[in-house]
């Protein structure tokens, strides 16, 4: 999302066309998901429901927010993955999985489970309204909001993700805010990304690819919110 803003784009234009490339990298996500039997599509169905109402609202509203400010919230939202990325997530979230089963009774309960519908329309309202970072919130959520494993949140998480995906690029089709050539391009690198990423993971360990993540994130969030203009007046004061 940030190098579509760096290479020229607006900052609602780049939120937008990141969508298509999101989509269809969840479509590969889904995929590899039910090959190895981990998906369970009538739980996906009951989480994805209430999230793409939220998707399509959140969506409506970042495509009528002023591309400067949505600038800046996009660089506070990449900060705050930042920080999160600084914490490591990943420890209390293999902690809170441990034990749990993968099918909890409350989703078999009508009444639970419309419990947790305000939860997954907030989710959904983030993913529509500008997406980065999603991936972690709904995982956390899945986990301690759905009480499943790991491995089944993982599957939950792309199959939720796409859908929102579809939800969002749809308002944003019907803003025009989407560039359709440069948004199949980045389809591609997102798809061999996920190839690359897992080669990545498996030669080098997931903590290369943390690293990689927070020098990207520190530079992409500074220069958002303005720390790069900040420097040249500095430098020319």
């Amino acid at each position: 999302l940030p190098l579509l803003i760096f290479l020229g784009l607006t900052a609602n234009i780049a939120n937008a066309t990141n969508r298509v490339a999101i989509l269809l990298q969840n479509v590969a996500a889904v995929a590899g998901f039910r090959r190895h039997g981990v998906f369970d599509g009538k739980i996906g169905a009951f989480v994805a429901l209430p999230a793409v109402l939220g998707a399509a609202a959140g969506a409506s509203v970042a495509a009528r927010v002023k591309p400067d400010r949505l600038e800046r919230v996009i660089g506070v939202v990449l900060l705050m993955v930042l920080l999160s990325l600084l914490m490591r997530p990943q420890r209390w979230l293999q902690e809170a999985s441990s034990g749990q089963q993968r099918f909890d009774a409350c989703w078999r309960n009508p009444a639970a489970y419309l419990r947790q519908w305000p939860v997954y329309l907030a989710v959904g309202f983030y993913a529509g309204f500008v997406q980065v970072g999603v991936g972690v919130i709904l995982l956390a959520t899945l986990v301690w909001v759905g009480r499943m494993d790991l491995v089944r949140s993982n599957a939950l998480k792309v199959f939720v993700i796409l859908w929102c995906a579809v939800a969002a690029t749809a308002v944003f089709g019907m803003h025009r805010q989407i560039r359709w050539d440069v948004g199949l391009v980045l389809s591609v690198g997102n798809m061999s990304g996920a190839w690359t990423a897992a080669h990545l993971a498996a030669t080098r360990g997931s903590e290369f690819v943390r690293i990689v993540l927070i020098l990207v994130l520190a530079f992409s969030s500074f220069k958002l919110l303005g720390g790069v203009e900040l420097l040249q007046k500095l430098v020319t004061a």
